[in-house]
């Protein structure tokens, strides 16, 4: 995600100038980061400080907000109940950002935010560790949302099953853009598609509905 975030150069500038200080001593990670963060001219620290000092894991609500969308960042829980009570997360979190007829952008999220964009695709290219929930317009239909995705890409699939993995967005929308999932989509994909069917049956265990699902696929 780092790496992502800061770019592939920046990076191996950063490690190589981390290595030049710290040779055959002791250190601690932070010193590692900061390297980076001086070469990338970029908030690293923060950003790697959130996420190896707490626990969990940041869930990014996507929500029409007329001609924008807002980004809201929680937790992510399987089940969200077990939160209740739980500590309050925070996390600085690099998000790439797509939408149609704007540039690409990448943001840091931390808490709440505007972006460009009805229909925006969070964390595009999938390299930010969070869970993504979209609830779309209602002007923009599951199946015709789809097909701007349709060519079964990873981003396609951070679009539409990850909603659904993040456990915020209903089953059906997985078993429907599994169902149009082209032949010769990326075998990442498919991969994952073939994972998630797999969850949603061993969850049955021996309730008789396990059936109705089965013939289904």
């Amino acid at each position: 995600m780092l790496e992502a975030y800061v770019g592939a150069d920046n990076f191996r500038n950063g490690v190589r100038a981390y290595m030049r200080k710290h040779p055959l001593g002791n250190t601690v990670d932070s010193n590692l980061w900061r390297e980076i963060q001086a070469v990338a001219g970029k908030p690293v620290l923060n950003i790697e400080h959130d996420f190896t000092r707490q626990a969990g894991v940041p869930l990014v609500r996507v929500e029409p907000a007329g001609r924008e969308s807002r980004l809201v960042a929680g937790q992510f829980a399987e089940d969200p109940d077990s939160l209740k009570g739980a500590p309050e997360t925070r996390w600085h979190l690099p998000l790439a950002i797509s939408a149609s007829g704007h540039a690409p952008a990448t943001i840091v999220l931390a808490g709440s935010a505007l972006v460009q964009g009805t229909a925006p695709l969070v964390n595009a290219g999938g390299t930010a560790y969070a869970r993504v929930a979209t609830r779309l317009p209602r002007q923009l239909p599951w199946l015709i949302a789809w097909r701007r995705c349709r060519d079964g890409s990873a981003d396609a699939y951070e679009r539409r099953m990850g909603a659904w993995a993040s456990g915020y967005a209903p089953a059906q929308n997985l078993m429907t853009y599994i169902a149009n999932l082209p032949a010769d989509a990326d075998p990442v994909v498919w991969d994952r598609a073939v994972g998630l069917l797999v969850t949603v049956d061993r969850a049955y265990g021996h309730d008789p509905s396990q059936s109705n699902f089965r013939g289904r696929l």
